[in-house]
């Protein structure tokens, strides 16, 4: 497994949340870095949780992108049910019954205006688990290491990068050996969650090899 990266001008990457910022402010601000944001999944892939944090991310993008059709964004929302709210889903994220049958409801409605807002029951029910995990997270090694790497920088560099990135490949790669060969189906859809993550949220294209492992 290896990782290559995007190229940023001044050896730096984007502008990103400071460790001061999620002191000051918690969560919120911690949602919407890149690089902190890798370590608080590291946390969650060791407390085998990180479907809270992909399926929130996930709504806050659907919430954000711009439709041309009520179709569209039907089968927009559709995934994101299937993937994370649907039962014996692999990566089912605990929401109460009724959060999941009124956003089943509004996505199946056909309304427009109900299909935007089919999440609005849903998001807060996974931010408050988020927020549980948040306060444990910042008691862990996992926050420590955060702070090591990244504490205080306004600017976080390349090395900062790979080094924030090698977390989750080194979980990757224990999988990788490890799933393989007990559960191959959930390693793949595991693999593919992470590799995404690093693309979309850091700009690092996460390269899975295919070879046996040891």
């Amino acid at each position: 497994i290896s990782a290559t990266t995007t190229n940023t001008p001044n050896n730096h990457t984007p502008k990103d949340v400071t460790i001061n910022d999620i002191r000051d402010q918690g969560l919120r601000v911690l949602l919407r870095s890149r690089l902190p944001l890798c370590y608080f999944l590291r946390f969650l892939l060791e407390e085998h949780s990180c479907e809270n944090l992909i399926c929130y991310l996930e709504i806050e993008h659907y919430e954000s992108q711009q439709y041309d059709t009520t179709f569209e964004q039907q089968t927009a929302a559709l995934q994101i049910l299937d993937v994370y709210l649907s039962p014996r889903s692999p990566f089912e994220v605990n929401v109460t019954e009724r959060a999941h049958a009124q956003c089943q409801a509004a996505i199946a409605s056909e309304d427009a205006e109900k299909i935007v807002a089919c999440f609005l029951n849903v998001k807060p029910a996974v931010f408050q688990l988020l927020l549980d995990a948040y306060m444990r997270f910042a008691r862990s090694e996992w926050w420590r290491s955060m702070v090591g790497q990244l504490d205080g920088k306004h600017f976080y560099s390349i090395e900062d990068r790979n080094a924030t990135v090698s977390h989750l490949i080194g979980y990757l790669d224990r999988l990788h050996k490890h799933d393989l060969v007990h559960a191959p189906d959930r390693a793949a859809l595991f693999r593919e969650l992470i590799a995404d993550f690093c693309r979309t949220v850091v700009g690092v294209e996460i390269i899975i090899t295919s070879s046996p492992p040891d």
